[in-house]
């Protein structure tokens, strides 16, 4: 059930990473390209991370009950 955040925030990390990805289009060194690639990838297991962080503090609260 952790994982269920992941896939319904997925839709949108696609779209956002894609342009952060391919805008601007000016030409950029590799160097570049691989901090890109480095910051969209820890963006993504950050957000995984904080996901099932929040996931555990839910599950471990006895107060707190459905949606």
């Amino acid at each position: 059930m952790a994982w269920l955040s992941l896939l319904l925030f997925l839709p949108w990390f696609a779209l956002l990473g894609a342009l952060y990805w391919f805008y601007p289009r000016t030409p950029r060194p590799p160097v570049r390209r691989a901090f890109d690639a480095a910051v969209l990838a820890l963006s993504l297991v950050l957000s995984i991370a904080g996901m099932h962080w929040g996931y555990r503090m839910g599950a471990a609260d006895h107060g707190s009950g459905p949606i």
